[in-house]
């Protein structure tokens, strides 16, 4: 009787700690009375989030998946540069509140090259994107940004600093042209936010590989 009595309110007492955290992985919904450690981490993943997703989280669905890029480099008068040719992915993660995207690239002597991985996520608050890049081993500055979706592009502006936390300079990047299996991809740089020098354009294409 009193084990039975002493189960009882336990299970009370758990369903009230359900109620009131928002972050309980131990004893609510389809994981109760589970031990996580022997759970994979995919069935983990599919539980119930809590809250909502954005419904404009939807406006990177263009960007999921691989890509094929051309990458053209400018320097301060427009001439061209560099190319360089690499890949490009994208993919949601959280039930689509971020995505997540890296970019590796092959220079002119077939040396590879880490890109900017990087995570955005949409913000209710603000009504734009908001995403952070960052070079690997920070070696080139650290640029914060700020998203917007109209007209079937996507407008990002950043600030970019250096590993000290001073401005280093500010970009300005467009999504544009962009289809099912096809975009076109600018990024400017300035020092003033008034005058604007175009430093790379790239040009992706969708991969598609043969099973």
């Amino acid at each position: 009787m009193y084990l039975s009595k002493l189960k009882r309110k336990s299970n009370k007492l758990v369903n009230g700690l359900c109620l009131f955290s928002a972050f309980s992985l131990s004893a609510c919904n389809s994981v109760q009375a589970q031990d996580l450690s022997k759970l994979p981490l995919s069935d983990i993943l599919k539980q119930e989030y809590v809250g909502e997703t954005p419904q404009q989280s939807s406006q990177y669905d263009f960007f999921i998946g691989e890509w094929d890029i051309f990458l053209t480099e400018y320097d301060k008068s427009g001439k061209v540069k560099d190319t360089a040719k690499g890949v490009w992915w994208a993919k949601y993660i959280h039930d689509k509140r971020v995505v997540y995207d890296d970019v590796v690239l092959f220079d002119g002597k077939g040396k590879l090259h880490a890109g900017y991985p990087s995570l955005r996520t949409f913000s209710k608050k603000l009504g734009k994107w908001v995403s952070m890049h960052m070079a690997p081993l920070a070696t080139q500055a650290l640029c914060s940004n700020v998203g917007t979706w109209e007209n079937n592009e996507m407008r990002i502006d950043a600030v970019c600093r250096k590993t000290d936390g001073t401005i280093q300079g500010y970009s300005r990047v467009r999504f544009y042209n962009i289809t099912d299996n096809s975009f076109d991809y600018t990024w400017e740089d300035s020092q003033d936010q008034k005058n604007w020098t175009l430093y790379v354009t790239f040009e992706g294409k969708r991969r598609i590989i043969a099973q």
